[in-house]
């Protein structure tokens, strides 16, 4: 049986997976295609850097695509739910909560 203690610090119901891989998101219902990084993901929510600064509230459909070749793509639309500028820097960190799951394979 494996058992997993988590640090006081990490109180999630769901554990976040550190993913540093490419991610492909556009607005909702928009096609012009975006690509940033997918820092990390949970079974809730991911967090992912992009160039482009997106309000809170707004809808992403996003393509997740693991560095590792046997490891499923996924595909779902979240809401952005936190913005983070970068320090020195012109990026953003968007943390959003995953809405729908469209695809995972």
């Amino acid at each position: 049986m494996y058992t997993y203690s988590r640090n006081y610090s990490e109180k999630r119901d769901y554990l976040r997976m550190v993913m540093n891989c490419p991610v492909t998101y556009n607005e909702q219902g928009s096609d012009k295609k975006f690509v940033g990084t997918c820092i990390n993901l949970s079974a809730k929510g991911v967090f992912i850097t992009s160039h482009v600064h997106f309000s809170v509230g707004t809808k992403l459909e996003i393509h997740v695509k693991p560095n590792l070749a046997k490891s499923p793509t996924f595909d779902a639309v979240v809401e952005v739910v936190r913005v983070e500028q970068a320090a020195n820097s012109r990026a953003f960190g968007l943390g959003a909560q995953v809405v729908e799951i469209v695809r995972a394979r």
